[in-house]
């Protein structure tokens, strides 16, 4: 059962922590790519970017959680 924040937070636009139950897991358990080629092509993509954008964060396969 998810709990309300804290009076101070909610007042301040600060974001709540996350309740102490939710699970985030660090993988799907599926792989990146389906051959070598398509991991070929991920990895020359995100260093490309890497390249072109020094102050972006680049990433690949990685699981995001918007909240």
């Amino acid at each position: 059962m998810p709990t309300p924040p804290p009076a101070a937070a909610a007042a301040s636009n600060v974001p709540a922590a996350p309740a102490d139950d939710v699970f985030y897991p660090c993988s799907d358990g599926k792989p990146m790519a389906d051959n070598m080629w398509q991991a070929d092509a991920i990895m020359h993509a995100t260093g490309d970017l890497r390249a072109a954008l020094p102050t972006a964060l680049v990433a690949a396969d990685i699981l995001m959680y918007p909240e």
